[in-house]
């Protein structure tokens, strides 16, 4: 009966904790933001400090207000965006396959290497792991109820307890699957590589998101001219360099072909006696370059 009362109250806390996470991260709805003043001197200052070239034009900022906030500037992170580069501070959720995690970040990672921004879902894997243990938690009650002793008296209260307690753990089961169905909290992901920063939409604001994705929409745009500027350049580089390379190769045959020319023509000379032995060595020295 012991087994059975600490499984049973290890699940109610599963259900609790699940609870409790559910409210921490929120709904999906985005912060009303329109007309809500900005400290542009303290945000400014803030991500300047940041900067990996001082040269650098700073075009876009989400989780702007985490940084407005002292509180919760390392808290929640931010990302923000210049002509060149993205920046990644703070406490900011990460993403692997199914499994997501918060860990404190202090990134710079080049535009040109960006997937894309998307708008994708936090997938609640503590409502997979409480699932996985409701199961077997229910597998044990099967297992210490078979085991109890066949007592008259004492097994009808024993069943209705044990009734009670496999309801409530089919509650704890449905609850648990309803969560990883519908409790996907919506993020906007910003994907590198195998690399993915994720930002909580209820935590932006409405009017920030729209922002954020015109400005990256612009660097995005300003990357690709620059990179197809430099494939042209190089096309013409290698274009010119290969037309100097096929213009000394084919003086280089032109010269060869005049040497051999002229080598058969002394040695006919020397062999109809129109020129001495002495006189061919001589010539042929010459035109070979002293390369005997």
């Amino acid at each position: 009966m012991t087994g059975i009362i600490i499984l049973f109250l290890i699940c109610v806390g599963g259900f609790a904790f699940c609870i409790i996470i559910g409210k921490m991260i929120g709904g999906n709805d985005p912060i009303d933001d329109k007309g809500e003043p900005t400290d542009i001197e303290k945000l400014r200052s803030f991500l300047s400090g940041h900067l990996g070239n001082k040269q650098e034009i700073i075009v876009g900022v989400l989780g702007k207000y985490n940084v407005l906030n002292d509180e919760t500037i390392r808290k929640n992170g931010l990302c923000f965006v210049t002509d060149v580069a993205y920046y990644f501070i703070g406490s900011i959720w990460q993403k692997k396959f199914i499994f997501n995690w918060k860990s404190n970040v202090q990134h710079r990672i080049v535009a040109t290497q960006i997937n894309g921004v998307k708008l994708k879902n936090l997938f609640p894997w503590y409502a997979l792991v409480y699932l996985v243990f409701l199961v077997f938690a229910g597998y044990k009650y099967i297992d210490i109820f078979k085991h109890l002793p066949q007592d008259a008296e004492y097994s009808f209260g024993v069943f209705v307890f044990f009734c009670l307690i496999l309801i409530s753990t089919l509650f704890f089961i449905i609850y648990s699957i309803l969560v990883m169905i519908f409790r996907r909290n919506t993020t906007i992901d910003i994907e590198f590589g195998s690399q993915t920063f994720c930002f909580l939409i209820n935590r932006l604001g409405r009017q920030e998101i729209k922002d954020f994705y015109s400005a990256v929409s612009s660097i995005q745009e300003n990357v690709e001219s620059r990179l197809t500027e430099q494939k042209r350049e190089t096309s013409n580089f290698n274009t010119k360099t290969n037309r100097s390379v096929s213009a000394g190769e084919r003086n280089f045959e032109m010269r060869i072909d005049n040497k051999i020319t002229a080598l058969q023509d002394l040695t006919k000379l020397y062999e109809q006696n129109s020129i001495t032995e002495d006189e061919f060595k001589k010539l042929k020295k010459e035109l070979l370059g002293n390369e005997e």
